[in-house]
């Protein structure tokens, strides 16, 4: 499983992530590519402890807690915690220099780094937070066909 912690993987969702624009469009779902941007956003401010979220583990939830670090990719349309539904419209530029600036950081953390547990998951190793980092942002730049 790839994680964000390896420089390769770091720099091939960074180049990705630069090749979006206003005018991309999803593939599936209900987001456009500023939401995605936030959505991503969120999801990577919370474990770094810059994003209170409100949702706590739930027990049943932690047993399914593999799907964030195995190599099944997430179906569409997967369960997002409430805390980073989104709705609301956002600036694209704005959103997508918090993404690359929010990527960078967690790459320069590095598997060392100091991570908040799962708004839904609880507690998980850093590798596993790598491998997530990974696969969450690989899922949501392939929903706009980058």
């Amino acid at each position: 499983m790839k994680s964000i912690f390896d420089k390769p993987n770091y720099e091939e969702l960074n180049d990705r992530m630069q090749k979006l624009t206003p005018a991309t469009t999803h593939l599936w779902g209900k987001m456009n590519v500023a939401q995605m941007l936030h959505h991503l956003n969120l999801t990577m401010e919370a474990p770094l402890g810059k994003y209170q979220t409100t949702g706590r583990p739930n027990f049943f939830m932690k047993l399914f807690k593999t799907v964030l670090y195995n190599d099944k990719p997430f179906g569409k349309g997967s369960p997002t915690p409430k805390d980073f539904k989104i709705s609301e419209s956002y600036s694209f530029e704005a959103e997508k220099e918090k993404a690359l600036s929010n990527l960078k950081e967690i790459y320069n953390r590095g598997v060392a780094g100091n991570y908040l547990p799962h708004v839904f998951f609880g507690t998980i190793t850093n590798e596993q937070w790598g491998m997530h980092f990974y696969k969450h942002t690989d899922h949501h730049l392939k929903q706009f066909g980058v």
